[in-house]
């Protein structure tokens, strides 16, 4: 990733881009205020230091994002999209059998989780961090989820669920839950307990 600066310039993780790779002035930007707001919350960095951060001048900032909201956003669009990409590309690498994709989500995780830049659902982490009820950043974060919820449906059928949309709700929950652990405790086994626990929801939904 290229970045000036104290930032960390190695990131690695669901959300970051590849490394290597040279940035637009628009990208650097908001590949610094990625690192930036991940690590210390979207609260706690001003615009004044992601412009110094990725060597730009005030003004290209604001040509490309007239707000620090804005720019908010942007982080969590991307956020979201590369997310959401990277579980479907990982949990088909785990498990090429499609039986196994709902369990294989938690093998995904207990990836992430153990990263040592983990810090937690970034799109939760905005959400909780402003405190407008009604900011726009709960949106996009309501889209996410209902995404992730489109993959759990698809692998709760693939997996023989009699009920996949109840089950799909269920293993979400489990996924923020061990999220939220995870980050808490810096426990990566939190998703092997919760992987026991859908392997536990599967055998009774498929019980006569």
């Amino acid at each position: 990733m290229t970045q000036a600066g104290g930032a960390d310039r190695t990131p690695r993780g669901p959300t970051f881009a590849p490394g290597g790779v040279r940035l637009s002035a628009r990208d650097r930007i908001l590949e610094t205020a990625r690192v930036l707001f991940y690590r210390r919350g979207v609260a706690n960095v001003g615009v004044d230091e992601i412009i110094a951060e990725s060597g730009v001048a005030k003004a290209t900032l604001y040509k490309h994002f007239g707000s620090k909201d804005e720019l908010i956003l942007e982080y969590m669009r991307q956020g979201d999209a590369r997310w959401v990409a990277w579980l479907q590309e990982t949990v088909e690498r785990l498990a090429p059998d499609p039986e196994a994709r709902l369990l294989a989500v938690f093998d995904a995780l207990r990836e992430w989780f153990s990263l040592p830049h983990f810090r937690g659902c970034l799109l939760t982490n905005v959400v909780t961090a402003l405190p407008d009820p009604g900011h726009a950043a709960g949106d996009i974060l309501a889209g996410h989820k209902e995404r992730v919820l489109g993959l759990l449906r698809r692998w709760a059928r693939e997996a023989g669920a009699e009920h996949p949309d109840a089950l799909a709700e269920q293993v979400l929950m489990l996924l923020e839950g061990a999220t939220a652990v995870a980050r808490a405790q810096r426990d990566p086994e939190a998703a092997d307990r919760a992987q026991a626990t859908v392997r536990a929801l599967l055998e009774a939904d498929r019980a006569p």
